[in-house]
Order: structure tokens, then C-alpha cells, then sequence
């Protein structure tokens, strides 16, 4: 019946609400005059103590083929990593294709609760360069996330950049995740994803 249709869809949303997840995805990326990027990510996670226990990852490609299928290279260096606004510990790992960031100090146990992470980091070569203009494409959250991400949001900002077009996608069609894909001209470019999909994931 209606009713039990009701029942049903609320107790869905209720679960959904329920259980470890990123409550928000903030990302601010800043296009310098020389192309390289800045970027500070703001990560608000919901910790139940299950699998975020001592903090978060966050994977980021360094090797991968752009969506005009060139193999592409490049940097990524930390520059800063903070909890709920103080200075946090953090290691990488390098991965197949990329690195991948532990957020947070292994010799610390968090209560469960909500943290702030962010994660400031700087990389190159993110530019594509067109006869008729100049490109950032960005997937804001990455991919192999393995808990829901409410909410995402991107905002670009230049500094005297020649880029003049900028595309921000969140989540992955190979994971059968609802991608996000905005173009825009370039400036304080603001981008807001609604999701509650699965393509979330967390450190143990």
C-alpha cells in the first residue's frame, strides 16, 4: 500500500542518514600565472569509530589519461594538513597510479563525532592548452571512495591565468556513480554537487 510505501522510503532515508560518511566536500582550486594549481580541500566526516578511526585518505591520480585520451604526468606535493583547524599529522603512500594521503596520526584515536579536515595541496600540468581557448578539468572528489558524500562543492579562482574555461566533475561513470559535469568560464567559478551516492571511502 501507499502507506507502506511511505514506511519504506523513510526508513530508507533514515539508514542513509545513518553510518560513517563525508557530510560535505569543499574544494577550493586556485590557477596561478604559471599554471600550476593550489588547492585546499575541506572535508567534514561523520566518525562512528568503525572504520574512521584514526582519520581519512584521500587518493589522488598523478598518473592518468585525460578525457582526450593523452597520458599525462603529474606533481602533487602537501602543503598543509589540519584538523578541525589545528595541524594534523599525515603520510602518503604511492599507489599504481597515483598517491594516496592518510589524514590524521595513527597513534591518535579519534571519538566518534564530526571532523574537519583539510587537506592543502599543489600540483601542475592540469591545464589543457586549445587553439580556440584554455581548460581546467577537475574531478573535484576523485574516485575510490568507499562512504556516501553528501554534498560537494568547487570553486576556481585565478590569478592572472590564461585558462578561460574551467569543467568540474564529481564521482565516476565506471563506478556507476551519477557524474557531474560543469563548464564554465573561468573567474570565481562556484559548482555544487547533490549526491548521496556511494563514492566515499575512509581510512581504518
Amino acid at each position: 500500500s501507499n502507506k507502506n510505501g511511505t514506511v519504506e522510503v523513510e526508513e530508507i532515508a533514515a539508514a542513509r542518514a545513518e553510518g560513517e560518511r563525508i557530510l560535505s566536500f569543499d574544494s577550493d582550486i586556485t590557477v596561478h600565472e604559471d599554471s600550476t594549481l593550489t588547492v585546499r580541500e575541506t572535508i567534514r566526516a561523520h566518525s562512528e569509530g568503525d572504520q574512521i578511526r584514526h582519520g581519512i585518505y584521500r587518493d589522488f591520480p598523478s598518473l592518468y589519461r585525460s578525457k582526450y585520451g593523452t597520458r599525462i604526468s603529474v606533481d602533487f606535493r602537501v602543503v598543509e594538513v589540519m584538523r578541525d583547524g589545528r595541524p594534523d599529522g599525515y603520510h602518503t603512500e604511492d599507489r599504481d597510479n597515483g598517491v594516496r594521503v592518510y589524514l590524521g596520526k595513527s597513534d591518535v584515536l579519534l571519538d566518534p563525532g564530526d571532523y574537519t579536515y583539510t587537506l592543502t595541496y599543489e600540483t601542475n600540468r592540469q591545464l589543457g592548452f586549445f587553439a580556440d581557448h584554455d581548460e581546467l578539468y577537475w574531478n573535484v572528489t576523485g574516485n575510490g571512495w568507499i562512504f556516501p558524500i553528501e554534498r560537494a562543492t568547487a570553486i576556481h579562482r585565478r590569478v592572472r591565468s590564461r585558462a578561460q574555461r574551467a569543467s568540474a566533475v564529481a564521482g565516476s561513470r565506471r563506478r556507476g556513480v551519477a557524474d557531474v559535469l560543469v563548464a564554465a568560464p573561468l573567474g570565481d567559478v562556484a559548482v555544487g554537487v547533490e549526491q548521496a551516492e556511494r563514492v566515499g571511502g575512509e581510512r581504518t
